[in-house]
């Protein structure tokens, strides 16, 4: 990986600072090519889904984020604590079971976690703040709100991923562009019906108020 420094400054970056990426791709056979060919094929457009790392280490945020968006706070805590991951090993799953048998005892669920302070220190600082304030479940997510505007964002790209599912099951060529689910003008046309389904249709109002 090659980086080019632009231009000097104090700090570290910040979300929205990086204007983009660009790739170089080295394509190599084992056998002479139409190299032509291979350029056009490349040129084309291709169905750009987004990866796992998107939805988290527990393949979760984007269920987290569609809590957030429903205005649930109570349920997206819950979740947040106690689901298990797909690709937990043994030993998480058993601390994530662990915690919703002591479900709202915060005190008691700030102790389990305090054997893995790092694992567990963004499921800290909430505890935290539940144990000045046990009824205040947004407030308490609120102290995490890096997390929650990326789980919002993971239930954006996961409606992206439906939709362009939907687009390939049906056939033709992939769209050149496609919208993205969060505007201020409110949901485009594509997402309208999924984001009924899910009930985060009033999706502004929901994340303001973290």
């Amino acid at each position: 990986v090659l980086v080019y420094p632009s231009r000097y400054g104090n700090g570290t970056m910040l979300p929205g600072q990086l204007k983009g990426n660009r790739f170089t791709l080295v394509v190599r056979t084992g056998e002479e090519r139409n190299i032509p060919e291979i350029t056009e094929r490349l040129n084309q457009p291709f169905w750009n889904f987004f990866g796992p790392q998107r939805f988290g280490s527990r393949v979760l945020s984007h269920k987290l984020g569609q809590a957030i968006l429903q205005g649930d706070a109570n349920r997206c805590l819950r979740l947040f604590f106690t689901e298990v991951g797909v690709h937990d090993l043994p030993y998480y799953r058993d601390i994530r079971k662990e915690l919703g048998r002591v479900y709202g005892d915060w005190t008691a669920m700030d102790k389990i976690c305090e054997s893995l302070p790092h694992t567990f220190s963004f499921e800290r600082e909430v505890l935290a703040q539940l144990k000045i304030n046990p009824q205040k479940t947004r407030m308490a997510l609120g102290a995490i709100r890096d997390q929650v505007k990326f789980w919002v964002h993971a239930y954006g790209s996961w409606l992206m991923n439906e939709t362009l599912s939907d687009l390939l099951q049906r056939g033709g060529t992939p769209p050149t562009t496609i919208p993205l689910p969060f505007s201020s003008n409110g949901p485009a046309d594509i997402y309208r019906a999924r984001m009924e389904r899910d009930g985060t249709l009033n999706y502004r109002d929901a994340f303001a108020q973290y």
